[in-house]
């Protein structure tokens, strides 16, 4: 057994004094109430938010259920419709396909019989197309050059038919269609026939056109 020590036992004995003094024990007794006071108070937001929790809870459930029910109500109405319209899709298409394939079976039976003239008035345009494309056809006539020695550029005005040549050819392009469709028609229009020959616009018809081109410099050379 270990015998304190006099400073030890002084120690032992301030320490005593200072634990029972009346200020560190009120110090202790305010720590202490003021412990329990906030124990006290989480204990009772613990039961009121269980009591809330109780009331509350049931309630939500109670709507999720509500609305889960209405949403599988709208689902099966959807799901529904959505079967719906996808019969009505297949029933179109299936109808558009059948529509298509007996009306082209039809139309070939017009082509096929349609008259030799229609044939001969096709054959007809597409050698007018073929010597439209034949080279000479687009013919430009010289004019006058105005030159500007300023600038050293002359302006260069020439005559063409090329917008008679192509809007030939566009006429001939758009008639060899209209023929093909006149092979769906049970009666045969001469006339328009002729009218199509007729009409093809002519090509010596000239327009005016305008450029600019750099004139060619002529060396200098000196006197020897």
């Amino acid at each position: 057994m270990r015998f304190l020590t006099e400073s030890e036992e002084r120690a032992e004995r301030l320490l005593d004094e200072i634990s029972n003094h009346p200020l560190t024990v009120g110090i202790r007794e305010k720590a202490a109430a003021e412990r329990l006071r906030k124990r006290e108070d989480t204990a009772k937001k613990i039961k009121n938010l269980k009591k809330e929790r109780d009331s509350r809870l049931p309630e939500l459930q109670a709507d999720l259920s509500n609305k889960q029910e209405e949403y599988l109500k709208a689902k099966a109405v959807l799901d529904t419709t959505l079967l719906e319209c996808q019969k009505a899709n297949s029933a179109l298409s299936e109808a558009s396909h059948r529509f298509s394939h007996e009306i082209g079976l039809l139309e070939q039976v017009l082509i096929d019989s349609a008259s030799p003239e229609l044939d001969e008035a096709v054959e007809f345009f597409q050698e007018t197309l073929d010597n439209l494309r034949r080279p000479g056809r687009i013919r430009t006539i010289g004019r006058k050059d105005q030159k500007d020695p300023v600038k050293w550029t002359k302006k260069v005005v020439r005559e063409t038919n090329y917008g008679a040549v192509v809007s030939a050819l566009q006429y001939c392009q758009a008639s060899i269609e209209e023929l093909k469709r006149m092979k769906l028609s049970p009666v045969l229009d001469f006339e328009k026939i002729e009218q199509l020959k007729g009409e093809i616009p002519g090509i010596d018809v000239y327009e005016e056109t305008t450029g600019e081109q750099n004139m060619e410099r002529t060396p200098i050379h000196p006197t020897d």
